[in-house]
């Protein structure tokens, strides 16, 4: 499918001539026909009537829409390059249809509500050189077009460069000089901004190219005061936190990457928020009937209760008794009746509870005093003891107990990172994600009764600890006796040390004589080790080596694979900076806010794209393999309700220098770095694809920096062709709007 380059030209008169065409046929029709009776001739003539008052209104809104300022088109247009972008509006087929359903989930608003147009379809018209029109009119699909200002502006959104410019220009109402914001920046960013906007595929890497391409939250401004034109907060610009991510700019975390920066790791944080809002309300819902609900009323009454739809795709599934079958956890299904009821659980017990008493809405109102920054967990039990809250609730709610509440609340708030690393919690977003449930501990409801008045208590007297977050650790104590049901983690050291020796570039294939990686492991670890501790050992641990005559090799096994490959990421590098500084442990809820918060991207994400197991029963799967994967750097501990992990006991070293040794490569190769890490995904997912899995005609992929170079062009020719276009499509801009944007020469 041809798709719609940069500079092409957009056929203006489309509108009116197309329409135009159509009424003239009609016409004739009517005029011609003689053998039509009069009551057929005035049906047309209205039906003819109807469809061009619809096609006015259409040229009514787009034309709207062009009238509005030039910062509120920018930031409509970001948001629609937002939602091209997320991934399960990638998974769903792009097609316009969903659309507005993902729009939603990402800004809080409907599309009418934020934008003004009717539809979806309707909307990505009338932006000719974002969206591909020819993939919309014959496909249904919403795809960006390949140009270098949409390559530029998507890299961008992802590399968080974005957020970094709004923090600035934030601390600056009265304005600030190019040269300032240069300055600023470049401190976030821990590099020059010129290099990093190079990357970013800036032919003139400059702030007035840079802020050209952020309309929506930045503009410049001439001002006859000595120094020129200054660099301002745009009137519609809105905070791109929860949209963009962070280059992060802390010692250890910058990266001199040469390569460009538009590849990307797709974010999930959206769609597992999605997952969980919806078990959540099923089990509401279930709870309100215990006397169990007919599987073919399920949807019909979900939609009933919550004015929303139960959109089984959206969550991962074809059908309704796919979604249950996987969610046996909340669902018990009677085969005989073909009804559903709530399974009675400690959990389930626990979440209805909170629901009940009323400390769900506590600790949301809590979060949004703060919101979007968050509070740590400390400070948010505070409030709660400082309030009456506890007494509906009916138990002591210290800080140590608060981690079950917090689990049961994962619809609606989420663990997050400060940038210095120190765990808060926050909102998803600013709105009450479920009905309260009315009258719960009177209504006629077996279950929900069962649950509410049951005797057992969530507290346990050993859980996580999270207070102490401050000094990082590195030497840890071996404690045996905390009687939390401690994992082992007695040669997983040597273990990850073998993998990524055989792992290693130079050994992957070959392998090591027996010998040979005796030498090596003394030379890489500084310890002795003999054949007969290599063969003892691998015998106590199948599925790492494959031994023949006296040869060893690393086996080819997903674990092993994946393992060498967030190794080589420098993903265990990032879980010891969370080991570090949460030293009370961490789990998978409390990991995957913290990392996209500190970095940008959903942990969760970057661990599928490396081969780690998706599910759609247990949205953050990945995230605890990861952590059972790294057994030589953290240790678990299990509970009946939650399973956390802290640094290993003895010393922890930081992997970046224990894994760069044994891998035989340097410590700059392995280090973490987004846009270095986001490349080597993006080549993995293209070699896929050009190995058998390439996608049919017009089922274009995202923007790619690998792609053919695009023809030489300045940004401001490209400013000049949007300005045609806008005019061509009988929008001849205000001469407020229409001066010519100033900048320093």
């Amino acid at each position: 499918m041809e798709s719609v380059k940069a500079g092409e030209s957009y056929d203006s008169d489309e509108w009116s001539s197309s329409h135009g065409e159509e009424e003239d046929h009609q016409s004739v029709g009517i005029k011609c026909d003689n053998g039509w009776d009069e009551e057929e001739a005035e049906k047309s003539e209205c039906t003819s009537q109807s469809s061009w008052d619809e096609e006015e209104d259409e040229q009514d809104e787009v034309q709207s829409f062009l009238e509005e300022t030039p910062e509120f088109r920018a930031k409509v247009q970001y948001q629609v390059r937002v939602v091209a972008l997320i991934p399960g509006f990638e998974n769903s087929g792009r097609k316009v249809s969903t659309f507005p359903h993902f729009y939603k989930l990402r800004f809080g608003k409907s599309l009418l509500e934020k934008t003004g147009f009717s539809s979806a379809d309707l909307l990505c018209k009338s932006m000719p050189h974002v969206i591909q029109r020819q993939a919309l009119d014959e496909h249904g699909q919403v795809l960006l077009v390949e140009s270098p200002k949409n390559t530029r502006i998507v890299a961008g959104i992802r590399s968080g460069l974005r957020r970094i410019v709004f923090h600035v220009l934030r601390q600056y109402p009265k304005g600030v000089s190019a040269g300032i914001l240069d300055e600023e920046c470049s401190k976030l960013l821990a590099r020059p901004l010129s290099v990093v906007l190079s990357e970013l595929t800036y032919d003139t890497p400059n702030v007035e190219c840079m802020v050209r391409d952020m309309a929506d939250i930045a503009s410049f401004r001439q001002l006859s005061t000595p120094g020129g034109s200054r660099v301002f907060l745009s009137s519609e610009a809105e905070d791109p936190t929860l949209t963009d991510g962070i280059l992060v700019g802390v010692p250890r975390l910058h990266h001199s990457s040469k390569e460009n920066g538009d590849s990307h790791v797709n974010e999930a944080v959206a769609e597992i928020n999605d997952i969980l809002q919806a078990r959540f309300k099923m089990i509401v819902l279930l709870a309100l009937h215990s006397r169990g609900l007919e599987i073919n009323r399920l949807q019909k009454t979900f939609a009933e209760l919550y004015t929303e739809n139960l959109d089984c795709r959206v969550l991962g599934f074809s059908h309704i008794e796919e979604l249950l079958g996987a969610w046996t956890d909340i669902a018990l299904v009677q085969e005989e009746t073909r009804k559903v009821f709530l399974r009675p659980s400690e959990k389930n017990s626990r979440l209805l509870k909170t629901l009940s008493s009323g400390l769900r809405l506590a600790v949301f109102s809590t979060l949004l005093k703060c919101y979007p920054d968050g509070l740590e967990p400390a400070q948010v039990v505070s409030h709660l003891q400082q309030s009456q809250i506890l007494e509906a609730y009916g138990e002591e709610l210290e800080l140590h107990q608060f981690c079950f509440v917090v689990d049961d609340m994962m619809d609606f708030i989420r663990f997050g990172s400060r940038e210095d690393g120190t765990l808060v919690l926050k909102l998803r977003d600013s709105s009450f994600p479920v009905v309260e449930l009315p009258e719960c501990s009177q209504a006629d409801d077996e279950i929900a009764k069962l649950c509410l008045e049951g005797e057992e208590s969530a507290a346990s007297p050993k859980v996580v600890q999270l207070a102490a977050l401050y000094p990082p650790v590195v030497e840890v104590e071996n404690d045996d006796d905390n009687g939390d049901g401690e994992m082992e983690t007695s040669g997983e050291a040597l273990e990850q040390q073998l993998r990524l020796i055989l792992g290693s570039p130079a050994h992957a294939e070959s392998g090591l004589l027996l010998p040979d990686l005796v030498s090596v492991y003394k030379e890489r670890s500084g310890r002795s080790l003999n054949a007969t501790q290599v063969k003892s050992f691998a015998s106590r641990t199948p599925g790492l080596l494959r031994m023949s005559n006296d040869r060893v090799w690393l086996i080819d096994s997903p674990r092993n694979s994946r393992i060498v490959w967030v190794t080589r990421a420098g993903l265990r590098q990032v879980l010891y900076w969370a080991l570090v500084k949460n030293p009370g442990g961490v789990w998978s809820e409390l990991l995957e806010g913290w990392f996209t918060d500190f970095t940008g991207y959903s942990l969760e994400a970057i661990l599928r794209r490396h081969g780690y197991r998706a599910s759609s029963k247990e949205p953050l799967l990945p995230v605890c393999e990861f952590l059972h994967d790294m057994g030589d750097l953290c240790k678990g501990h299990s509970n009946r309700t939650v399973e956390f992990f802290t640094l290993a006991g003895g010393r922890v070293e930081d992997p970046v220098e224990s894994d760069s040794r044994f891998l035989g490569l340097s410590s700059g190769e392995i280090e973490y770095n987004p846009v270095k890490l986001c490349l080597e995904l993006d080549k993995a997912v293209r070699g896929r694809l050009g190995a058998g899995e390439k996608e049919e005609d017009g089922q274009h992929s995202e923007i790619s920096m690998e792609q053919e170079p695009f023809p030489e062009e300045s940004e401001e020719e490209e400013e000049e062709e949007e300005e045609a276009e806008e005019k061509s499509n009988g929008y001849d801009p205000p001469k407020a709007y229409a001066t010519p944007l100033v900048v320093p020469s």
